[in-house]
């Protein structure tokens, strides 16, 4: 079964021209807060078989488990390298504080990924 190497959050995802592998563009732990909503990647490295086959879900919740953003089940299928990348793109407006990502490996919770945010400095949202 594919396993999760390493998770990371990230402002958005871009292609390398040059190589093709993907590059991760501001890349933090924490999401700064604007009074405004916040969009961030999640970016998901599996270790995986040619071949397999799983369905993904995320979802976004608070500390009471509320949910606040969620993505569609999608049918996953590892194709090529056994590293394989997932994402999932996410949009909430929500105050300073602790949440969470929950990867969902066929319908079950395979990882928890803490998401802080804090009180931005800048107004910016990274």
């Amino acid at each position: 079964m594919a396993n999760i190497l390493f998770t990371r959050l990230c402002r958005e995802i871009q292609k390398d021209d040059l190589t093709g592998k993907n590059i991760l563009v501001g890349d933090s732990e924490n999401l700064a807060w604007m009074n405004a909503g916040v969009g961030f990647v999640i970016a998901v490295y599996w270790l995986g078989y040619i071949g397999e086959r799983f369905s993904l879900s995320y979802t976004l919740t608070d500390e009471a488990e509320n949910i606040l953003n969620h993505s569609p089940i999608t049918e996953c299928e590892f194709i090529g390298e056994e590293v394989n990348l997932s994402t999932a793109n996410f949009y909430a407006a929500f105050p300073p504080g602790s949440y969470h990502v929950n990867v969902y490996q066929n319908g079950i919770c395979a990882k928890t990924i803490p998401v802080h945010v804090i009180e931005s400095m800048l107004g910016e949202g990274f």
